[in-house]
């Protein structure tokens, strides 16, 4: 990213929002411009007899050489698979067994589809690297005795290495020769107040050495309430910069890794209807109680960065009642989604209603043909599970 476009960033989040009920967090104000885009949809499916992709959420992007590609993890034959998007073809496929040992290493978690010659792919207790034929390198992950953190001369805490898949995926950090994964205190409990303070992002080392603990952690909107399921954190990677997301908060957070600094950008919805609201402590057992609150508030959730148009996407869910005024109940599934489109200082250009049953944000992807949004939502009627269906959103700046 551009110095000066950072430099606006740091400049925006001086004026701060303060929230009169809230002692510790504090919202940025969003910045918008008044920038009309040009937006045009292309349906695009992929399919045949050789293909049911379908059953993954687990993949990752690579272009080269003007093509782009996608890689799964087809939970649906547990194979690896490469699609030659333009192509609209499979060039490679192979079983799981090839290449992980899933019985001590655990599941596939994440992959970063770096080149056809590095592909790394986290598990629970290994980082591999592999390129299309073999296993070229082993990590080892979650090493007791490699894995501490402290704070202020703080007694040191086990922290945990863990690659949430497409919310905060694995990556290849070239510049420090380490990957990048979340990080939380497997110690500090999942209430506990250490917990949010802990560094949310570390690198590993490929060529050995301290693991290192950026020094950003949750927001500070954890520190004054309680909000039960609502812990999900989304990171994306745009250069030395790590971009954070958290499901809660309007705010977007950025530390460039290599100086260590940090800024806050606004990023709230103008169509965020009702302000987040708490879960009652007494709820923190009791499952179908976080659901339905999760299932109800507004949610700040993936973000995608676009290389081609300098643009970055937001999606969000507004506030949807449990129960509706002719007596049905919404569940989660009911959430519509809609996508903030900022431009490179994070000036919101627009906001696009995506409706109601038919994206997935979770299962898209960008490409230099644009914005390819998972039309394989579980009530969309056209749904296949033969062949991956989107529709391409190909946006322009005037």
């Amino acid at each position: 990213m551009k110095r000066n476009a950072l430099n606006l960033i740091l400049l925006a989040s001086i004026g701060l929002v303060v929230s009169c009920s809230r002692v510790n967090y504090q919202e940025a104000p969003t910045i918008t411009n008044t920038k009309k885009l040009d937006i045009e949809f292309e349906y695009y499916e992929l399919g045949g007899s050789e293909i049911d992709t379908i059953g993954y959420t687990i993949f990752d992007t690579y272009a080269f050489a003007d093509q782009d590609y996608l890689l799964v993890f087809n939970t649906r034959n547990r194979q690896i698979e490469i699609y030659d998007l333009s192509g609209r073809k499979r060039l490679f496929a192979k079983p799981l067994r090839n290449f992980f040992n899933t019985t001590d290493y655990g599941e596939i978690l994440g992959v970063h589809f770096y080149s056809f010659d590095s592909i790394f792919v986290s598990q629970e207790r290994m980082v591999t690297i592999l390129d299309t034929n073999t296993v070229l390198r082993q990590i080892p992950l979650n090493v007791p005795e490699k894995r501490k953190w402290s704070s202020g001369g703080a007694a040191a805490d086990l922290m945990y290495l863990y690659d949430p898949g497409t919310l905060f995926p694995i990556r290849y950090d070239p510049k420090a020769n380490g990957v990048l994964l979340h990080s939380f205190c497997i110690g500090c409990g999942g209430e506990n107040k250490k917990y949010f303070h802990s560094p949310i992002e570390a690198l590993v080392p490929l060529e050995g050495g301290a693991i290192e603990y950026y020094p950003i952690s949750y927001s500070k909107l954890y520190l004054d309430d309680y909000y039960g399921f609502a812990k999900h954190i989304y990171r994306i990677t745009v250069g030395d910069t790590s971009f954070i997301s958290f499901i809660t908060d309007p705010n977007i957070y950025g530390i460039d890794r290599w100086e260590k600094e940090k800024f806050v950008i606004g990023g709230r919805s103008p169509s965020q209807t009702k302000d987040l609201f708490p879960l009652a402590k007494k709820h923190k057992s009791d499952s179908e109680e976080k659901m339905k609150h999760l299932s109800s508030i507004p949610l700040y959730r993936d973000m995608m960065y676009d290389p081609h148009r300098k643009l970055f996407y937001r999606f969000f869910s507004d506030y949807q009642p449990i129960k509706n005024a002719d007596g049905t109940y919404n569940s989660f599934g009911d959430k519509a989604l809609s996508l903030l489109v900022f431009n490179e200082s994070f000036e919101l250009i627009s906001e696009i209603d995506l409706g109601k049953y038919k994206y997935i944000s979770n299962k898209s992807f960008v490409t230099k043909d644009g914005l390819y949004l998972s039309a394989s939502h579980y009530k969309y009627p056209e749904r296949s599970n033969k062949k991956l269906q989107f529709d391409v959103l190909k946006i322009s700046v005037p």
